[in-house]
């Protein structure tokens, strides 16, 4: 089984390299405003009567961060803990200062957004309340990555 194992391995066409997600705090970023400071989490929280461990955590802010360039999506996925009276996060991202996408986020669930920003050299992110009270609780994210070398279908 070796032998073959090495005879397939030489005869393949050598394949892309899968290429680790980057943590979106892991790239060179500004804090362009902010009405809290996002920091590392690492708690477990309840998000539709699940548990989930939170990677990071933020009241309303505003980042901007320079991209490596090449083809890449960024992937967040973040939610408002159960019983918490914090309204949905409307997340807008820029690249190149252009907006690409907005999102809108439902309570109780965790909501997943992905962004194609391939070949652009700047990216920002401003995470804010969709409603004015209430807006002093965290929102809690599972996934705030780059995801290099993917890119979304029909682009």
């Amino acid at each position: 089984m070796g032998m073959l194992s090495a005879m397939l391995g030489t005869a393949m066409p050598p394949a892309a390299q899968a290429q680790r997600p980057i943590y979106l705090r892991d790239l060179e970023c500004l804090i362009v405003w902010h009405s809290g400071w996002p920091f590392s989490s690492g708690a477990d929280i309840s998000i539709g009567r699940e548990l989930y461990t939170s990677i990071m955590s933020t009241n309303p802010v505003g980042i901007t961060c320079r991209l490596p360039g090449g083809p890449g999506t960024v992937e967040m996925q973040y939610g408002i803990p159960d019983g918490s009276k914090q309204p949905p996060a409307i997340i807008q991202v820029y690249v190149d200062g252009s907006e690409v996408a907005r999102h809108e986020g439902e309570s109780g669930k965790i909501n997943t957004f992905l962004v194609d920003v391939s070949n652009g050299r700047s990216l920002a992110i401003d995470i804010n309340c969709s409603r004015k009270e209430n807006c002093s609780s965290n929102y809690h994210f599972l996934r705030f990555h780059l995801n290099p070398g993917a890119s979304s279908p029909g682009s």
